[in-house]
């Protein structure tokens, strides 16, 4: 799999799970989207069932736009640039 079928995988998610329409890269789920903790808690949850993996706390913090959710996940995943 690659960083862009993840970032295609995982845009769509967001957008589904935040009942949204096009978003950018680096926009802040909560600044830019206004998704709440919960919504992001349950994007977490998608994402890992939806890929098998389980991100590390340390990493949770500092996911805030779909271009860090992909740089983590492709790390988790091995995924190809």
């Amino acid at each position: 799999m690659t960083q862009e079928t993840l970032r295609s995988e995982v845009k769509v998610m967001i957008s589904d799970l935040l009942e949204i329409g096009d978003f950018g890269d680096n926009d802040h789920f909560i600044r830019d989207l206004r998704a709440d903790s919960m919504l992001l808690e349950e994007l977490v949850v998608r994402i890992e069932k939806r890929y098998k993996v389980k991100f590390p706390n340390a990493e949770l913090r500092n996911m805030r736009t779909l271009n860090d959710v992909v740089r983590v996940l492709s790390g988790l995943t091995g995924a190809a640039s």
